[in-house]
């Protein structure tokens, strides 16, 4: 089966450090893998603040974080979630 791609939700700046931080996202079709791709910046470089992500109340499973460029604060995290529930969820 070939991948396909379905959608995109971008909550934009959120512009806070309170958490948690949830908004909806769509799943549709079969065979699903939702995956969700995160850039925070923390005031203690050094130190990724995500701790985990939920989809309709399922953890996610990290695939990696990084820092770039090193020690700035910047950091990217990408977590991936196999069949997620269809429907509009958050």
């Amino acid at each position: 089966m070939a991948i396909a791609y379905d959608a995109v939700t971008d909550p934009g700046y959120i512009g806070t450090t309170t958490s948690p931080h949830a908004f909806n996202h769509t799943c549709t079709g079969s065979d699903r893998k939702l995956f969700v791709a995160v850039q925070t910046q923390n005031t203690a470089p050094g130190s990724d603040v995500i701790t985990g992500i939920t989809y309709n109340g399922v953890a996610m499973t990290k695939v990696s974080d990084m820092a770039y460029p090193t020690n700035n604060g910047i950091w990217y995290d990408l977590y991936y979630l196999d069949a997620p529930a269809s429907g509009t969820n958050s």
